[in-house]
């Protein structure tokens, strides 16, 4: 937006991107989770995240060379990355085999609190396995932000989640508030059909540790318990409740 202020600027010159009017710079930022599987081994999975940021700007004022007002509208070129999460196509003949993804992100807030708004948020799981996979999608907490501001972006989170392919098993998190258990979020557009919140599996108990000791008679040890019948077995258990 700054080189193409001074492409058009002629009466003003605008040195920094601190100058800029953010509020008119639009941002839509696209994620796409790919899971795909070797054509000659299906155990051979990789999995790659690519992330997709379309600016654009609309009735954006600036100052021509004779002085008056004007606007312009511009779509820039997309600015995206690419990078392995998950590749075991060395280590499968050690059985090293895909099973769950899990995604852990910051949220993309459409909020004044993060600089520029993000416009929208959307995440594309594409699963080209063969086989139902379970994804695991994390939203974390922004450290930079108050937790005033953080509850505010979460009230405003809208994201986008789209599922591709073969069928997926998604557990999130994205209708907890990350400043306030119990405030609310916005509206989450989610396309997965198979959707779960419940992230951890609720057990009957939570083992803190589990004991059994057997005592034997006087040389069972010296040959590594062979054969040997334990005198006596005592069971212990401590749980949290």
């Amino acid at each position: 937006v700054l080189a193409e202020l001074k492409s058009r600027e002629k009466y003003y010159t605008y040195d920094t991107v601190s100058q800029l009017q953010t509020d008119k710079i639009k941002i839509n930022k696209t994620t796409n989770i790919n899971i795909t599987k070797d054509l000659t081994n299906a155990d051979i999975n990789k999995v790659t995240i690519e992330t997709v940021y379309d600016y654009s700007v609309s009735n954006y004022p600036y100052n021509k060379s004779d002085g008056s007002l004007d606007t312009f509208d511009k779509t820039f070129t997309s600015l995206s990355s690419l990078f392995v999460m998950y590749d075991n196509s060395a280590t499968v003949s050690n059985g090293a085999k895909l099973e769950n993804i899990y995604v852990f992100y910051y949220p993309a807030y459409n909020s004044s609190d993060t600089g520029v708004r993000i416009n929208s948020e959307t995440i594309n799981i594409n699963n080209n396995t063969g086989v139902e996979k379970k994804v695991y999608l994390i939203k974390q907490v922004n450290g930079y932000l108050t937790p005033g501001q953080r509850e505010t972006c979460e009230n405003s989170y809208t994201p986008q989640i789209n599922n591709s392919g073969d069928s997926i098993q998604l557990y999130h998190n994205l209708n907890t508030n990350l400043a306030n258990p119990s405030g609310t979020v916005g509206a989450v557009d989610n396309n997965v059909v198979n959707s779960h919140t419940d992230i951890l599996p609720t057990d009957t108990k939570v083992l803190v540790y589990d004991v059994q000791i057997s005592i034997y008679e006087q040389g069972a040890a010296a040959s590594n318990f062979t054969a040997a019948i334990p005198l006596l077995t005592l069971d212990g258990s401590m749980n949290d409740d």
